[in-house]
């Protein structure tokens, strides 16, 4: 549907968009300078969302469908994506776990932040039973990053455990 490019500024600009074929029953009883007046206000606001009036009523009407549809899909693709990009990054952490690999402060902090850094998770996930009692501090399922947050000494026990 739509991607985002990261500006210099940190903002995100459109790369892409989508019409729907539904539009073409509005659009056909334009005449050709309205259409591209239309198309032209379609691409301003993909490229940085402004709007500029045209002084035409029939193009601000389809257009406030158009923008309304544009909006509310862009804002569907983006929260897939970021789910996407957040399943990904689990199936990395989970894969690294299981093959004995040590995880990063940021991948745990991840796991615990999504609610994923549980037993009962890890269980289901079917990561070794070793693996999960070395992330764990006591029966309370407090994490070694939460216990290292309490006490920064016992960081380097942990870090010399072969599953950590």
């Amino acid at each position: 549907m739509a991607r985002k490019k990261k500006e210099s500024s940190g903002e995100y600009k459109h790369e892409t968009f989508l019409l729907r074929t539904e539009f073409y029953k509005q659009i056909h009883y334009m005449t050709d300078e309205q259409k591209g007046k239309l198309l032209t206000k379609i691409y301003q606001y993909a490229i940085d969302e402004t709007e500029e009036d045209t002084g035409d009523a029939l193009i601000e009407a389809v257009f406030s469908v158009i923008r309304s549809w544009l909006g509310s899909a862009w804002k569907k693709y983006y929260e897939e994506a970021e789910l996407k990009a957040k399943k990904e990054k689990l199936g990395g952490i989970l894969s690294s776990l299981k093959s004995g690999q040590k995880l990063s402060s940021e991948s745990l902090k991840f796991m615990e932040e999504g609610g994923y850094l549980t037993r009962a998770y890890l269980k289901k996930k079917e990561v070794p039973d070793e693996i999960i009692k070395s992330l764990f501090h006591n029966d309370q399922d407090e994490t070694q990053e939460q216990t290292f947050k309490k006490n920064p000494r016992q960081q380097e026990q942990y870090e010399e455990l072969p599953f950590s």
